[in-house]
């Protein structure tokens, strides 16, 4: 991916791949990493999806760590 989309807050390059979805790259020790980021949406939300993802997560790292 380019980046071609300038700035994103304090990250110099940016891409936007939907409405209020951008993708900014995140080199790191693994090539070609990048961190997409959703705009939060105006009006209610609920945090729900946040609580049922953070249980997998951690295993998904548990099992990163213990299986190399």
């Amino acid at each position: 991916m380019d980046f071609t989309d300038g700035p994103y807050y304090n990250f110099t390059r940016s891409q936007i791949i939907a409405p209020g979805v951008h993708m900014i790259p995140a080199p790191g020790h693994t090539y070609g990493n990048s961190i997409v980021i959703p705009e939060m949406s105006e009006g209610e939300h609920s945090n729900a999806e946040t609580i049922f993802f953070s249980p997998g997560f951690v295993l998904m790292m548990i099992l990163d760590v213990t299986l190399g």
